[in-house]
């Protein structure tokens, strides 16, 4: 889809620098949507893996969709999840939507886009690059209202998808983690720095009720 036609979500055209033309497989109607990205460790501890599995589950089925990528940890649990609640998810990918990165989530990239939906904003045949990561945060945050941080490390990369969501104006949200994890170091210091800290799904969607 290109920038001009009525497909292309309304959200990601007030961002600085939005992709001229989107690439996807699946439902298009969950663009136009309210949308939660999650996005998170990529090591995630047990308590990173219960917290996802909590919000991901009592965030669908609500008035909000949910998106996330497909790299390993808490975006690929996001994604196994919500395929077990019934498939209604975005996945961004870092790559063309005939290419996967890992790999090794091929099927379950695949298994998203028949239920859900895959986008891209690169070309098909398009492989992972590193610098591809900085730029597909900033399209989660431009297509989302609001980002949650189940749980990150202070040097996590999931946090350039924050700073680019500060930038754009959108809501923020993490879970407090154990003060003593380093995978939970992220995530309490964004909440220090002004993020809503939030300890249930409906928490977040209480949040835009005002």
């Amino acid at each position: 889809m290109f920038y001009h036609d009525k497909e292309y979500p309304i959200q990601l055209k007030e961002i600085s620098f939005a992709p001229p033309i989107l690439f996807y497989r699946g439902n298009l109607s969950l663009l136009h949507s309210d949308i939660i990205g999650i996005v998170g460790s990529h090591a995630m501890r047990p308590y990173g893996r219960a917290v996802t599995r909590l919000f991901v589950n009592g965030l669908y089925g609500t008035s909000f969709n949910l998106m996330s990528g497909s790299l390993h940890g808490i975006e690929e649990l996001t994604l196994r999840i919500a395929l077990q609640c019934g498939g209604r998810i975005i996945c961004v990918l870092t790559t063309g939507i005939d290419q996967v990165f890992p790999r090794c989530n091929q099927q379950l990239v695949n298994q998203v886009s028949e239920s859900g939906l895959i986008i891209s904003e690169y070309t098909p045949e398009t492989v992972f690059q590193r610098k591809n990561l900085e730029e597909r945060s900033r399209l989660i945050s431009g297509i989302a209202r609001g980002i949650l941080i189940p749980e990150a490390a202070k040097q996590s990369s999931s946090l350039r998808t924050v700073y680019y969501g500060v930038e754009q104006n959108r809501e923020i949200f993490a879970v407090p983690g154990n003060i003593f994890s380093e995978e939970s170091g992220g995530a309490n210091a964004l909440i220090a720095e002004g993020a809503q800290m939030v300890t249930k799904p409906k928490e977040i969607v209480e949040s835009f009720k005002f």
